[in-house]
């Protein structure tokens, strides 16, 4: 939602510029009694001379005028997800902490597990969406459990305002039945109710 705030500022402000620019130059070149350089004035005033307010195509212009600022406008006050997150209680109270740390925090957390060879994690408005790749011969169960509280114990270090869920999806990889057999990977969804108190 950020980037398309910036780019829609970003071709609001070259548009108003260019269109300042434009404006410039016309009066200039009307106050020395100059013919329009970029703006035909006179075929401007014949249109405009011959429409009325109840033309069609001046309601169809003015409605996409509209309805455009009314997309901005809905666009601006659509709830987001915040870029960081309060603290309530301890030495860091009333601080802020940054998502993208937190989700790195996290991370960090479940990949210093034995169980664990990788994981990444993703901090949304509610919840933590925790992902991991879990070593050899280690099962879906066990696995999930290990993930859970690592997780869990790296969000119980950050007293925030608004608790945040954990999940969790590992992934399982199956020991080699018979000799040059490759790993097998096997996929997992694991859900968890722990919370960050």
């Amino acid at each position: 939602m950020r980037r398309l705030d910036r780019s829609v500022a970003l071709l609001l402000g070259l548009g108003v510029a260019g269109a300042a620019v434009i404006a410039g130059i016309e009066t200039m070149l009307l106050v020395l009694g100059e013919p329009s350089l970029v703006v035909p004035r006179s075929d401007w005033a014949r249109t405009l001379s011959s429409l009325r307010w109840n033309d069609t195509a001046l309601a169809v212009v003015a409605g996409g005028v509209a309805a455009g600022g009314a997309l901005l406008l809905l666009v601006q006050v659509i709830p987001r997800k915040p870029v960081r997150l309060l603290l309530r209680s301890g030495a860091h109270a009333g601080t802020w902490l940054s998502r993208k740390g937190l989700g790195r925090k996290v991370a960090y957390d479940v990949a210093a597990l034995a169980q664990v060879s990788r994981s990444s994690a993703r901090v949304g408005r509610r919840r933590v969406r925790v992902q991991a790749r879990l070593e050899p011969g280690i099962e879906a169960a066990a696995g999930k459990a290990a993930v859970l509280g690592a997780a869990t114990s790296a969000l119980e270090q950050w007293p925030l305002v608004v608790p945040l869920r954990v999940t969790a999806r590992v992934r399982t990889t199956r020991l080699p039945t018979t000799p040059g057999e490759r790993p097998l990977e096997q996929r997992a969804a694991i859900s968890g109710p722990a919370r960050a108190s």
